[in-house]
């Protein structure tokens, strides 16, 4: 984004060509914008699907400004579209690693989860906060993450997807700084980092209480193994049968 608000877009620096997106009649800040990388922009589909293609085909991003009348408008090399939105003005906006959902937080406090094309409203989780985040990010693509650095360094984690009583929330006791992985989210502070990312469902389906799945069947397994039961060679023999393989 220039000075005079218009934006343009740099492919790569090996090849330094720079394209002009269709402008987007701003003549002053917006609140907040965020960009749909080439890979995964709705613009490109269909076109290219790398960020570093050749000079026959076109990458397109598409910007998302958030302007002060509560909208929000998406940029792109080919248009300019105004989604129409009257629940802003947004403060904090946030793109999924897949490129189809969307976090903004907006001056009520509350966190509004959208797809990309604004066709499917996900949810709206109300914060209660009069200040913004510090940062909304993601947390892959299971969870919204909002930051409040203080004296609390308070971390939200919301589902995109939940109801108002789901959420989980952190404290820190020193500030700490977040960044966006596809497979969690990376939480780094003056002493450590941390991984914070959703249980995979293999580890639930193994480790889940009551769960007879075949990894939990051979789990018990090994267990009445290390107890030297013959137990062990019941389960594998009754429970798992011909499923050791998925078990394994």
């Amino acid at each position: 984004m220039s000075r005079s608000y218009k934006l343009y877009l740099l492919h790569n620096w090996d090849q330094i060509r720079v394209l002009k997106l269709r402008d987007a009649n701003l003549t002053e800040p917006p609140r907040c914008w965020t960009v749909i990388e080439p890979q995964v922009s709705v613009s490109s589909q269909g076109q290219v699907t790398t960020m570093w293609a050749s000079a026959d085909g076109e990458p397109s991003v598409d910007v998302l400004l958030a302007l002060d009348s509560g909208t929000v408008v998406v940029v792109s090399c080919e248009e300019m579209t105004d989604i129409g939105l009257t629940n802003g003005p947004f403060l904090k906006m946030s793109v999924s690693p897949t490129g189809k959902i969307l976090a903004c937080f907006n001056e009520r406090g509350d966190v509004w989860v959208v797809s990309t094309d604004f066709s499917s409203n996900l949810s709206t989780f109300a914060t209660k906060s009069p200040q913004p985040p510090t940062q909304l990010v993601w947390c892959g693509t299971d969870a919204v993450v909002c930051y409040w650095s203080g004296e609390d360094n308070i971390l939200f984690l919301i589902g995109p997807r939940t109801d108002k009583d789901n959420w989980l929330k952190f404290s820190y006791d020193e500030p700490i700084h977040l960044v966006p992985e596809p497979d969690g989210l990376r939480i780094f502070s003056a002493a450590q980092c941390e991984f914070l990312q959703r249980v995979p469902n293999v580890v639930e389906s193994v480790l889940k209480m009551g769960s007879t799945s075949p990894g939990a069947m051979l789990l018990a397994a090994w267990e009445w193994f290390q107890k030297k039961s013959a137990k062990a060679d019941d389960t594998l023999r009754h429970d798992i049968k011909v499923e050791l393989a998925q078990a394994v």
